[in-house]
């Protein structure tokens, strides 16, 4: 179980490694579209290398993940009103249980 840990740690090393290129790219006037379909991420080490053949790597479109619509400020009191009392009993009794 600890090897898929570190080769998620070690894909983000990848993925970081990955991002620094396009930043650097982008600064010298190309633009992020371009330079991040060119410049894939690769691992460098042998370490990357094994936890590519545990992690993938997918692209994922972020303006296309749906998102939940926004709560309203007194649909979000009550949600950090309900979390405190029942953090704040929680302790007090091991058998509480939260009255909603």
């Amino acid at each position: 179980m600890g090897d898929i840990y570190v080769a998620i740690v070690r894909a983000g090393e990848i993925l970081a490694k990955w991002r620094d290129g396009i930043e650097k790219a982008v600064s010298k006037g190309e633009t992020v579209l371009e330079i991040s379909e060119a410049r894939l991420p690769t691992p460098s080490t042998p370490a990357q290398v094994l936890a590519l053949h545990v992690v993938d790597l997918v692209e994922v479109d972020v303006n296309r993940i749906e998102l939940p619509e926004e709560k309203s400020k007194e649909e979000r009191a009550v949600e950090i009103t309900e979390n405190i009392l029942d953090n704040s009993h929680r302790g007090t009794s091991p058998n509480y249980v939260p009255p909603w």
